[in-house]
């Protein structure tokens, strides 16, 4: 798990910043950080939940009706193409 979703989900299970204090006292880039795990992490979960929950026609219904949610999964699953592709400039073997 990314640290900075594993902090975030601590943070909303205990309530309690990272970093003592409170949340002026964190940095800006350990909370841009977490608050895009835990979107990401947010977001990923109510689509496998909707996906894995509605029939075909209600899940394209949930799709029409959150194309934002739609979006984003595309944009996900583009890196996760790019990250599985091979370099051009991988040894052959």
């Amino acid at each position: 798990m990314p640290y900075a979703l594993s902090l975030g989900l601590d943070w909303l299970k205990f309530h309690v910043p990272p970093i003592a204090g409170g949340l002026a006292d964190q940095p800006m880039r350990l909370m841009r950080q977490i608050r895009t795990a835990v979107s990401t992490y947010e977001a990923i979960n109510s689509y496998r939940t909707a996906s894995n929950s509605l029939n075909a026609e209600s899940f394209t219904k949930y799709c029409n009706q959150n194309p934002q949610m739609m979006t984003f999964m595309q944009q996900v699953w583009a890196l996760q193409e790019e990250a599985n592709k091979e370099p051009d400039n991988a040894p052959s073997g």
